[in-house]
């Protein structure tokens, strides 16, 4: 009898559907991909790693087997039309729940495991001998997270199953879950995807405890004060809260869904007329009154008021908790531009797709949902009016979803006070339509070729994540076609708006266009109508007219395809990085033995550089001059490309071309005479560059009208073999074949022979761009004039400066401003006043490092205004990028406690001593030399200029930062001067130097900095940073040097560091100064 069915029973049931066994492969292949691409830091320790890993699978797997598998487990009855006789069957509720729910649970806990399995798999190859421990570990997490996780969703499922009895409330469920859960995790700073933040310091803290995953407890540093201060309390409260939360859900199920559904058919039988077609429409013509139909199929579903709603909260809360946001601490005077960012180009796209894949399965299967399917077959009703219908109805409900976000946007603008622009709004709604209605295009498509419903649900689904997700990407299928309608579009901001990728916009709407239409006139013509057999077969497709225009859109699209392939062919985009390790491989295999060779240095190059910002392309030509600081003669050179390959010609004067390997990029020049020491030859090299603008622009190469940047120092020939440019990770090194690299850290590196002379060069520019840019290169500008309707620049070096020249053209003329007898040139937008934080972290950083240093060595120091192309701060010689939108539009919030902006203009400031003065030289050494020292003068110049209370701030926003970053602060660290993490060269630097100061002062550090770099000057070596300890210890009192060896060199945890070197960060009084 049916409600004796064992579990056992409820095994042989499952065991036999397809759609089990595919969830779980899925579930295993997604977490392996995961796996293989890590978002744990390189360097952390495998246990980090599986448990960054695990909490993928509750956020990005588990979801989508609710979906998969919740209709199968839970409404089986209803999805075989057996709701009216499994229904009639004496079972009860308990009974039900007891085979359901735990057949649920079994599978959805089984998957997750799996799961597991395939990351540990794929993580303990990195280190074999941890696999116990983190086989136990994994046991843990899957105690602590996933099976919590799947008892929520088993108790959601059943419950919105026996109180509605359809599946798609089940599948929007699952995906609001997934998108609600995402969207709180952005606001929380939770590190699960890119550009999370935290919005709301309360929502943080409730989620700590409230988190149904845990995760927000388990990466998240607790509060060192308060209730919250326990994690494992706070993680067992919130798993008894959901507990509770689950019971809730349990009780409150009073029905079958089988009885529930049943009801519900035998209401609606009483008043068909008033369901399917009311007067209102009567009078509209027959295509308009089948597209009402479907709408109101649509409409009237229990899932459609909670998509409405859920759209609402999902878009709303999130515009207005970051209409204002440009980064912590940090923010903006937004307008309708920075409104509609928060979600148009990340969360609309994604979640308009899910919304328009559940319509298309209302929209498309409406016939067969009703029983109608045999009848509509039988009429005279043709398909391509039925597919012309569906296509219709989904592109309304795509303009209405559109509308409503647009509408979230508006209200959160008005909540908020903010400017609202109807343009904008106009501009951006327009631009992401298109790729909405092509989606609904490609659905219905689907549906009319593809017979079964699960099975075209399940096509449109993977369609949805090769679209939006990296899974692609990480399957090996690199080429961006192989991500359906993508759209190349990124967020404008207020320095280019579109500028950045509205080229490629055009071009991947045309292919996407042709496809998408070429597909639906084969729908129309193969379309099944909704029966289980076909309708037509493929030799008599192939004599319908239709076909002739299919082959033409296809014929047309695969041109369109082709031509977007030459064109990133052609930029070097379509190398995989599969590919590029292994011609780093093989270049350390062919090219290795040139390491011991003698080879030349530059000592000079002039430049000749012709921008074309408005065709997107620009012209390098370089003249280099070689010298020979060797003792012996060279006699054949290794000309190499560099970090950006190019296709262009290279050239050395009385050589001989012996050698072309064209794949790695690697020219061996024979001399027809000797190079003895001290003589010079000429190497020149002339190139294109050309950007189609298919893909969105990113430093440091763009051309574009409005910004053009030409990073010659990654552009020019690399002389001689370049040990940065093979493998360090010891597991691609074995995957490679190539021996075992031993690394020796900095804090053991022997006194060095390299000459600071190699990096340094005499550098001469001839600059042109067009009549309405003003174009900027290294060195002092000698001259300036206009010929053939161009601007001419002339650039010219004072002496050897660092060998890292980079060329930007900007439609804008430099605002000047003194700093002592230094110019300081500003080119951005909009004019700065004299009391920008950026124009005074600068004259304070070159005021203070110019007199206790070492003096500037040029005259000039330049500010870029730099638009959002993946870049917030960098430091080239003489020159000073920043963000546009964070340096210019940001500032501070009220309880910032100091300027970010001021910060990091006086960090890239820094970076002319620290980075171009000492720190340079030695491949070996780390960030300590350049970033670590930068993040002391940034403690001294903010505590200088913005008080004691500002630095103070500072700090404790690098504590933070630290311990965010490290899931466990009791684990040992590497000395800081080896270390390579970005928390550790940044946030634990400035918490070392803090204690420092408090312990030995300013002056020591000082004198050991002008130690250091007066070496530098008298030797001509490179410093290392043991040179800087050794220094710091020789210069501060003898009692000192435990504190200073204890900071800098000892693998203790910070927190053990600080506490036995005298400084405790729960003192208020660590800070005081």
């Amino acid at each position: 009898m049916l409600g004796r069915l064992k579990l056992g029973n409820e095994w042989r049931f499952l065991s036999r559907q397809p759609l089990v066994w595919l969830a779980l492969a899925g579930a295993v292949i997604m977490s392996a991909v995961m796996a293989g691409g890590s978002p744990a830091p390189s360097g952390s320790t495998p246990a980090e790693a599986l448990l960054r890993v695990n909490l993928f699978i509750p956020a990005f797997i588990l979801p989508f087997l609710a979906a998969a598998l919740g209709p199968t487990v839970f409404l089986r009855e209803v999805e075989h039309d057996m709701s009216e006789i499994v229904g009639s069957y004496p079972m009860t509720v308990t009974h039900w729940l007891g085979v359901r729910l735990g057949s649920c649970l079994i599978v959805l806990v089984a998957a997750c495991a799996l799961a597991q399995l395939a990351m540990l798999a794929t993580l303990a190859s990195a280190d074999p001998a941890a696999v116990p421990a983190l086989t136990l570990q994994s046991l843990g997490w899957l105690l602590v997270i996933h099976a919590p996780a799947c008892l929520i969703w088993s108790c959601l499922l059943a419950r919105l199953s026996c109180a509605t009895g359809h599946p798609g409330i089940l599948y929007f469920a699952a995906g609001f879950g997934w998108v609600a859960y995402i969207a709180l995790a952005m606001l929380t700073g939770t590190p699960l995807i890119g550009g999370s933040y935290v919005a709301w310091e309360p929502l943080r803290q409730a989620l700590i405890i409230f988190d149904p995953y845990a995760i927000t407890a388990l990466v998240n540093p607790m509060p060192e004060n308060g209730l919250l201060q326990s994690r494992a309390a706070n993680i067992a409260l919130g798993r008894i809260a959901w507990l509770a939360v689950c019971l809730w859900m349990l009780r409150g199920i009073i029905d079958l869904p089988a009885r529930s559904r049943r009801e519900e058919k035998a209401g609606k039988i009483e008043n068909p007329d008033r369901s399917l077609l009311p007067d209102v429409v009567s009078r509209l013509p027959g295509w308009a009154r089948h597209v009402g139909l479907h709408l109101r199929h649509v409409m009237r579903d229990r899932a459609f008021p909670l998509m409405v709603g859920g759209w609402l909260l999902l878009l709303g809360p999130e515009v207005y908790s970051g209409l204002s946001y440009a980064e912590p601490l940090a923010q903006v005077d937004p307008d309708s531009r920075d409104a509609l960012n928060r979600v148009m180009w990340d969360i609309v796209p994604i979640a308009a797709a899910l919304v328009l894949l559940y319509a298309a399965d209302r929209v498309c299967r409406m016939y067969g949902a009703v029983r109608m399917h045999e009848l509509v077959a039988a009429t005279p009703y043709r398909s391509w009016l039925m597919v012309g219908v569906q296509i219709l109805a989904l592109w309304t409900v795509a303009v209405f979803f559109l509308a409503l976000a647009g509408l979230a946007v508006v209200a959160a603008q008005l909540a908020a006070g903010s400017p609202i622009e109807l343009w904008e709004y106009m501009l951006q709604l327009g631009l992401a339509l298109p790729q909405l209605l092509l989606f609904g295009m490609l659905f219905a498509a689907v549906h009319a070729l593809i017979r079964l419903r699960f099975a075209a649900n399940l096509v449109n689904l993977l369609l949805v994540i090769l679209g939006f997700t990296s899974l692609a990407p990480s399957l090996g299928f690199h080429h961006p076609l192989w991500r359906p309608l993508a759209s190349p579009l990124a967020a404008p901001d207020h320095y280019w708006g579109f500028e950045s990728s509205i080229a490629g916009y055009a071009p991947f709407l045309v292919f996407w266009s042709a496809v998408c239409l070429a597909l639906v006139l084969l729908g129309m013509v193969l379309n099944h109508r909704g029966m289980a057999f076909r309708q037509m077969y493929w030799r008599s497709a192939l004599r319908h007219p239709a076909i002739a225009l299919v082959l033409t859109l296809a014929v047309g699209s695969a041109i369109q395809g082709r031509l977007i392939h030459v064109a990133f062919a052609d930029e070097g985009l379509l190398v995989s990085p599969d590919e590029r390790i292994a011609q780093r491989a093989d270049y350390e295999r062919n090219y290795g033995q040139w390491d011991a060779v003698a080879q030349p240095d530059v000592a000079a190059v002039r430049f000749q550089i012709d921008f074309h910002p408005s065709l997107r392309s620009a012209q390098l030509r370089a003249s280099m001059t070689l010298v020979n600081r060797t003792k012996v003669p060279i006699e054949q050179v290794l000309v190499g490309r560099n970090q950006i390959p190019w296709d262009g010609d290279v050239r050395m004067g009385d050589a001989a071309l012996v050698q072309a390997d064209a794949r790695l990029g690697q020219d061996i020049f024979r001399f027809q005479r000797a190079m003895q020491p001290g003589e010079t030859r000429e190497l020149s090299m002339a190139a294109l560059f050309r950007q189609s603008g298919l893909v969105t622009a990113s430093m440091p190469l763009v051309l574009r009208p409005t910004f053009s940047s030409l990073p010659a120092h990654a552009l020019l020939p690399v002389i001689g073999f370049e040990r940065e440019f093979t493998l360090r990770d010891p597991d691609l090194r074995r995957a490679q074949g190539l021996p075992e690299r031993q690394l020796t850290p900095p804090s053991q590196l022997p006194p060095q022979s390299a000459r600071l002379s190699a990096d340094l060069a005499n550098i001469e520019t001839l600059i042109t761009t067009e009549k309405s840019d003003h174009a900027i290169a290294p060195g002092e500008l000698v001259s300036s004039w206009q010929a053939n309707g161009r601007n001419h620049f002339l650039y010219r070096s004072e002496g050897a400066m660092r060998n890292l020249p980079a060329f930007y053209s900007v439609p804008w003329r430099p605002q000047t401003w003194k700093a002592g007898p230094i110019a300081l040139e500003v080119h951005a937008p909009q004019r700065l006043s004299a009391d920008d934080p950026n124009l005074r972290a600068m004259r304070d950083t070159l005021e203070w490092l110019g007199s206790e240093v070492a003096p500037y060595q040029s005259r000039t120091l330049r500010l870029i205004a730099v638009p959002e192309a993946g870049l917030s701060g960098y430091a080239l010689p003489q020159t000073v990028l920043l963000s546009h939108r964070l340096a210019i539009r940001a500032y501070p919030t009220a309880d910032a406690g100091f300027s970010q902006a001021y910060r990091r203009a006086a960090h890239e400031t820094a970076h002319q001593w620290f980075g171009h003065m000492i720190g340079h030289g030695i491949p070996e050494e780390h960030g300590f030399l350049v970033e670590s020292l930068t993040k002391y003068a940034e403690l001294v110049i903010v505590e200088r200029h913005e008080g004691g209370d500002a630095m103070q701030a500072l700090v404790a926003y690098e504590w933070d930062r630290y311990r965010g970053a490290r899931l466990d602060l009791a684990a040992p660290v590497a000395p800081l001067i080896d270390a390579e993490e970005s928390e550790d060269m940044y946030s634990r630097a400035t918490l070392v130097f803090a204690c420092l100061r408090q312990q030995i002062g300013d002056e020591p550090i000082l004198k050991a900095l002008r130690a250091i770099t007066s070496q530098g000057e008298t030797t001509g070596r490179p410093v290392r940073s043991v040179d800087f300890v050794d220094a710091l210890i020789e210069a501060a009192n003898p009692m000192a040097e435990g504190t200073i060896r204890a900071l800098l060199l000892d693998r203790a945890p910070l927190p053990v560091t600080l506490a036995k070197s005298g400084c405790n960060l729960n003192d208020p009084q660590f800070l005081a100064r």
